[in-house]
């Protein structure tokens, strides 16, 4: 186990080191201790050393995502990674406007203003219109069933009734005349 201060605090995970042998090697380089060995899939880790993110809450689990690695710890100042500050960038090729009259030229919208149909803030207005259009889909398919069972049983009659009729018609006992008629008008 690496962390010990697991049964202190509330809602507190421990998570297993990985058996993929590369994240299990970054994980073990992310702690930064010396002779420090870790056996994949069964050395612990708390989750006080991962970020909130690295989290997969949308089951009744709490899991870790996928390729995260540990990133909170409290190492000594020796071991910390120094932050080398950034210089600012510097415009190499100047424009013969001025930056002012450019931005003041093209105003730039925010995000927020571009789309006015957002999802509701409240989920169970969402969950009541995703259940209701569910709803509205099954019944629509069903009727969209029953027409085409409709539609090819139809058929199949106006089909026997053509046969029907074309033996009758070898027969001798309709005339020419009435066997076109259904053959013009349902098929």
């Amino acid at each position: 186990m690496v962390c010990l201060r697991v049964r202190l605090k509330f809602r507190v995970f421990l998570n297993r080191f990985p058996k993929d042998e590369t994240l299990c090697r970054e994980w073990v380089q992310a702690l930064r201790r010396k002779n420090f060995t870790a056996t994949p899939g069964v050395t612990l880790i708390c989750s006080d050393h991962f970020l909130e993110v690295d989290f997969d809450r949308s089951g009744q689990t709490t899991r870790l995502k996928q390729g995260v690695i540990p990133s909170v710890f409290k190492f000594p100042p020796c071991l910390q990674k120094k932050l080398k500050e950034r210089k600012p960038a510097t415009d190499r090729h100047e424009s013969s406007q001025p930056a002012s009259t450019v931005a003041s030229e093209s105003p730039i919208n925010p995000c927020g203003a571009d789309h006015n149909y957002c999802l509701d803030p409240n989920p169970r207005k969402v969950k009541q219109k995703l259940d209701t259009a569910g709803e509205t889909i099954k019944s629509l398919r069903k009727k969209l069933k029953v027409s085409h069972q409709k539609t090819r049983r139809l058929r199949k009659k106006v089909e026997s009734l053509t046969t029907i009729l074309k033996e009758l018609k070898n027969k001798g006992k309709v005339s020419d005349n009435s066997t076109q008629i259904p053959a013009t008008t349902f098929l």
